[in-house]
């Protein structure tokens, strides 16, 4: 494409929102799936506590503390994976409302990771946790910036109010292609 071609006012001015909603299918999917793993390999690296947990009060002792920060963590991974599987597909699909979403779940899933790496830094939890959780909280700001500019995007340049909707004459020309 030359310059002059870009400059006309052919392309679209939502190609930015479209190509986000394929990274955040890509990047909800890692999630889940890394949610669903680091929660069942979680047992295997996670120290034993010496008192079982018994009630509410338990989760927030000092030795059991480390442990409910990381589950925290990791069911917001999970949820926030399924959430950007789902802003994903309406960002993809142009929706309206998608960049709200989307930077609603981006910025959850961002403090809660930043959350964490600063509660393990004040606890004094491994060090690995502390470089996991900050490396998840800086991708989930990236994550917030990508749906920021999403947002703006679709609030400047709103898609047309037919978009994605089905004219009956192609609906027509379906149902007799299939009844027969």
């Amino acid at each position: 494409m030359s310059g002059s071609d870009a400059q006309s006012g052919d392309t679209n001015p939502r190609a930015f929102v479209t190509a986000t909603g394929f990274v955040f299918q890509i990047v909800g999917f890692a999630l889940v799936m890394g949610g669903c793993v680091l929660w069942g390999f979680a047992g295997f690296v996670e120290d034993r506590l010496d008192e079982p947990i018994n009630t509410a009060g338990d989760y927030f002792k000092s030795d059991a503390l480390v442990a409910t920060v990381s589950l925290a963590c990791i069911l917001t991974t999970l949820v926030a994976g399924l959430g950007l599987l789902g802003t994903g597909l309406g960002l993809q699909g142009e929706n309206r409302s998608s960049g709200q979403w989307a930077l609603v779940v981006t910025g959850v899933l961002a403090a809660v990771w930043w959350g964490g790496a600063v509660t393990f830094w004040f606890i004094s939890a491994p060090i690995w946790k502390i470089i996991v959780a900050a490396f998840s909280g800086g991708a989930g700001t990236v994550l917030f910036l990508l749906a920021g500019n999403s947002a703006r995007i679709l609030r400047l340049h709103p898609p047309p109010d037919d978009l994605n909707v089905v004219s009956d004459e192609f609906l027509d020309k379906y149902s007799r292609r299939h009844s027969e």
